[in-house]
């Protein structure tokens, strides 16, 4: 009965909340954009769903408006000593949904926007697809008077740390890295960080375009002319010739099976939703699969956090509260990376304690 009723409360507050016609605090808050991961996401969050059949839920998925998922807190910041509080803000429609609906998707976006700034977010950051669908935040500049960023920095600086661990795990002369999804916003700026610490290493790159892949090529010849590189797109079979695979794509599913990896392969993957199919974990127990870009939680209090994470969170959501607490008020990272902006947000990170996770290895 009482999660009956804490959900009738919670469905009444979120309908109720968009159509406030004033900020409900003027102090300094942040948010942060998500969607719904798959059904399981749906059905932990509204548990009386399991009862409806798929295609209500997949309706309600598509037209229901954005609500507060979560409220976060537990972060100070070292100007002024004041707690930032902010508010993951979220939407159902599942990651195929998005990507076949963009329009649909970037309009519940943008009221996913509005509902940040009634609340007082003066900085929103944008999680999984939102970022991807809407040009790394690009297309959403004239549409707020917010702040934004799409998270990809320190995802980028996190997963750059991470890869160097695992490269001195496999510590041998030759080793063929692959990166699949190299064009993308994250994807690129990794691999011109690889290619200007390891040009002795040779790179495969896998990408939806050849003038892409092209344009990418150009660019690395200015990190090392002798590195070797090679590119591939719509074709994963070389996959299987690398000796770590690093995952940035921004698929809806799975795009990389247990087929695909040669044995005792690393695979290191970034994405949310993951592009890394299960079968791997239940079939291949030879190839070790991280998930990547994530980042120890320290203080930071959430329900939502808390159950969805095990100890670790996001590094997109951290680069929102860490600009959050430096009370910035300009754009941060939007579109692809620029590796000043990786520096820069990484130095914030130490500034204020946080830590990409311990692999474990």
């Amino acid at each position: 009965m009482f999660k009956f009723l804490k959900t009738i409360f919670e469905l009444l507050r979120d309908l109720i909340i968009p159509y406030f016609p004033f900020r409900l605090s003027r102090r300094y808050k942040f948010a942060f954009l998500v969607h719904s991961r798959n059904i399981n996401d749906i059905y932990k969050r509204f548990p009386l769903t399991q009862k409806l059949p798929l295609s209500w839920i997949l309706f309600w998925c598509r037209y229901s408006w954005p609500f507060i998922v979560s409220k976060i807190g537990g972060v100070v910041s070292k100007k002024d000593g004041r707690e930032v509080i902010g508010y993951m803000i979220g939407f159902l429609m599942l990651p195929n949904q998005i990507l076949k609906n963009k329009n649909v998707a970037i309009k519940k976006i943008i009221q996913s926007i509005r509902l940040a700034e009634k609340l007082g977010a003066r900085m929103i950051g944008l999680g999984a697809l939102t970022s991807s669908i809407t040009n790394g935040g690009l297309d959403l500049v004239d549409k707020t008077k917010a702040s934004l960023t799409n998270g990809n920095a320190l995802a980028t600086a996190v997963s750059f740390e991470h890869i160097k661990q695992l490269l001195e795990k496999i510590n041998k002369p030759n080793i063929k890295i692959s990166i699949v999804g190299a064009t993308g916003s994250i994807g690129q700026a990794l691999t011109k960080l690889l290619i200007r610490e390891y040009p002795k290493y040779e790179y495969l790159l896998f990408g939806r375009t050849k003038e892409n892949l092209d344009n990418l090529i150009r660019e690395l010849r200015t990190f090392s002319d002798k590195t070797r590189v090679s590119f591939f797109y719509n074709n994963l079979i070389p996959l299987k010739e690398t000796d770590l695979i690093i995952v940035t794509t921004a698929a809806s599913g799975a795009i990389i099976h247990p087929e695909h990896l040669r044995q005792g392969a690393i695979v290191y993957d970034t994405t949310h939703p993951q592009n890394v199919s299960q079968e791997v974990i239940k079939k291949r127990p030879d190839v070790l699969l991280i998930n990547g870009g994530l980042i120890e939680t320290i203080d930071l209090k959430s329900e939502f956090i808390t159950k969805l994470s095990k100890g670790s969170v996001f590094s997109c959501l951290i680069e929102t509260i860490l600009l959050s607490l430096e009370y910035r008020k300009e754009n941060f990272s939007l579109g692809k990376v620029g590796l000043d902006r990786v520096s820069e947000i990484y130095d914030l990170m130490k500034k204020y304690n946080f830590k990409p996770t311990d692999l474990r290895i």
